[in-house]
């Protein structure tokens, strides 16, 4: 689902970061969120977080904290989830800082190196409160009814499409080159739509002895900029005319 509404949110609801969420401005740690929730696709075959609605989805990007990857795909080794879990920090300040640190992180997965991202429990929401035994009692005439016990037949079929899913996993190598291939990209467009753009350069033409309105018309087809300094009386360099030039003909400028 694409959440749209002017001046205010727009995305995919399933990898939406939390600040984009709330409407804050974005920089490159939103993107890394939306690469652990790619990751985290990837590897369990669902988002991190499903709802009724895009708004619903939307809610819990901000609010809780998604399960562990392997929690739903059990071949899955720590190290992937503690770099999942870091990229899906709900604090930005939180994630890897940049796209190279996350592929570097990856990269000591792969190779079964200890990784820089935290303990996965560290990521686990604030104990629930207590709620008091006045809350927790149901008085007798509300309670809702027992549900409906399951045959045999639909338990199977239940099962069948539990384990459906699991039969369209990747293999964990191949995710992780994919991942350092999605964060490849992010760190080449970073880097391209990040560099300053080139100034283009050209030679100062040859000025000197012509008339100021020729001088003038060479300039401007240079795309230079340019500025009369003074006026001075020669006696090789006729009146009306360019003296000299600063910089020099020649001197490589930039436009």
């Amino acid at each position: 689902a694409t959440m749209t509404q002017t001046n205010a949110v727009v995305g995919t609801a399933q990898y939406l970061s939390p600040e984009q969420a709330h409407g804050d401005p974005v920089d490159a740690r939103s993107d890394i969120y939306s690469t652990g929730c790619v990751l985290f696709e990837l590897l369990t075959g669902q988002p991190p977080f499903k709802g009724d609605s895009a708004v619903a989805v939307a809610y819990q990007h901000v609010s809780e904290i998604p399960p562990k990857p392997s929690s739903i795909t059990s071949d899955v080794p720590d190290s992937i989830d503690r770099v999942v879990l870091k990229a899906l920090a709900k604090n930005r300040d939180d994630r890897y800082s940049s796209a190279e640190e996350m592929r570097a992180d990856l990269n000591r997965a792969a190779r079964g190196a200890l990784v820089m991202a935290p303990e996965t429990d560290s990521w686990q929401a604030p104990a629930t409160q207590v709620m008091s035994p006045a809350t927790m009692t149901m008085p007798a005439a509300t309670m809702p009814p027992p549900a409906p016990a399951y045959d045999t037949q639909t338990m199977a079929r239940i099962d069948t499409l539990e384990e459906e899913p699991k039969k369209k996993r990747w293999p964990i190598a191949l995710l992780i080159v994919v991942a350092l291939a999605m964060i490849g990209g992010l760190v080449w467009w970073f880097a391209t739509n990040s560099a300053e753009p080139e100034v283009e350069q050209v030679p100062v033409p040859t000025v000197v002895g012509q008339t100021q309105e020729q001088a003038i018309a060479r300039l401007k087809e240079a795309g230079l900029e340019f500025a009369i300094a003074s006026t001075e009386a020669s006696s090789e360099i006729p009146a009306n005319s360019v003296i000299s030039s600063d910089p020099e003909a020649g001197t490589i400028v930039d436009k």
